[in-house]
């Protein structure tokens, strides 16, 4: 790439689904702590929040929207949230050379627009992001990067199949870095953030909200089987195991090869009724004793009635019902890591460049608090 103009105009891009208690700390701070730079604009994506962003960004960030320094998009279409798609809904329609995504908990601090042309300016075949090893202490700051829009477009922006929490963000460093930029790491002066938890993180997830119930069993030191019974009626079932060594990317456990399966589920009374793809039938008979409460997993004989059904030995087979709010968030907020931690892995081995088909972050978009139609998909 030629060298590029001594002042490029940098775009920071923040998406937000009911984040209004993080975005009123950050966003009019970002704005004055950059707006100095003069060649910057800002852009929020309302992702039909229904916290009263819209409320807010109309009542007290409008004199920015009238002198062009920031641009509110929404969109009403989503129930849940999808970074990777919401991000791309966004990132597509900011009008800078380089772009700046910016979470809503986090500042990007004082100067930071000059600081990026400098970087750019001074290289112009960088990318600039998180050292995920280096800086792993800046966790919460992982999704901040900044990359020339033409890189961005030419990768096809995020990976939109992960669609839910968990290294989209590393996924598109690397196939930036596949058009041969070089990553070099944002400045700890810049990483300051709103710590939270997985509550917050978690708040909007579909894997979250579409849990019905959350049913577990000890294999072995090393094994957990696991069912996710989900609110549409699929199921989710599958042997995780832990790691034998350390990860590079702190996860907890992978999925056991051939142990992922899918299905339909009903109840019938108390009990549950799985129906897998191929057509096999496990029924979970509810018990209740004075300690807890169990499902305990039944397989019917060939062609033989539910009612006749012999079970396994207890303890085999028993799932636990999980209830604690806590560690559920906790658990899938980890389980969206493995899943999406798989793809990331199948992208690198393919060195799979633009993984997108066709138009990235398609949907109903609107700009500003007139409803123009910006985009209709």
């Amino acid at each position: 790439m030629e060298s590029k103009s001594i002042k490029q105009k940098i775009s920071f891009c923040t998406v937000c689904m009911n984040r209004l208690d993080h975005l009123k700390q950050t966003l009019p701070k970002n704005i004055k702590d950059n707006i100095g730079y003069g060649n910057v604009e800002f852009l929020v994506l309302d992702y039909n929040s229904s916290d009263g962003l819209e409320e807010w960004v109309e009542t007290e960030m409008k004199e920015y929207i009238n002198n062009g320094i920031l641009s509110y998009y929404k969109t009403t279409q989503p129930t849940f949230f999808h970074r990777s798609h919401s991000r791309n809904m966004l990132l597509k329609h900011a009008t800078g050379d380089i772009l700046c995504n910016v979470d809503a908990d986090n500042f990007i601090g004082s100067f930071f627009a000059s600081y990026v042309n400098k970087q750019f300016t001074q290289d112009p075949s960088i990318l600039l992001a998180i050292d995920v090893i280096k800086q792993a202490k800046h966790a919460q700051a992982h999704g901040k990067f900044c990359a020339w829009k033409e890189d961005f477009l030419s990768v096809t922006g995020y990976d939109e199949s992960m669609d839910s929490y968990g290294y989209e963000d590393i996924d598109l460093y690397n196939r930036i870095e596949l058009l041969g930029r070089k990553r070099v790491a944002i400045d700890d002066l810049f990483l300051t953030y709103i710590s939270h938890g997985n509550e917050q993180r978690g708040q909007n997830e579909a894997l979250l909200g579409m849990l019905d119930k959350f049913l577990i069993r000890y294999v072995n030191e090393s094994k957990t089987e696991i069912i996710l019974l989900s609110k549409n009626n699929r199921f989710e079932k599958m042997i995780l195991n832990q790691p034998k060594e350390p990860s590079l990317f702190q996860v907890m456990a992978s999925i056991e090869h051939n142990s992922y399966k899918l299905g339909t589920w009903k109840q019938a009374g108390t009990d549950i009724i799985l129906e897998y793809r191929d057509e096999k039938k496990e029924t979970m008979l509810y018990t209740d004793d004075s300690d807890s409460i169990r499902y305990l997993v039944e397989l019917p004989a060939a062609n033989a009635s539910l009612a006749n059904m012999i079970p396994l030995a207890v303890g085999h087979k028993e799932f636990m019902l999980i209830t604690h709010d806590k560690f559920i968030t906790n658990f899938m907020i980890g389980y969206s890591r493995i899943i999406n931690l798989e793809k990331l892995k199948k992208n690198i081995e393919t060195k799979t460049l633009a993984i997108n088909k066709g138009e990235i972050g398609k949907g109903t978009l609107y700009k500003n608090f007139g409803y123009e139609l910006l985009q209709h998909a």
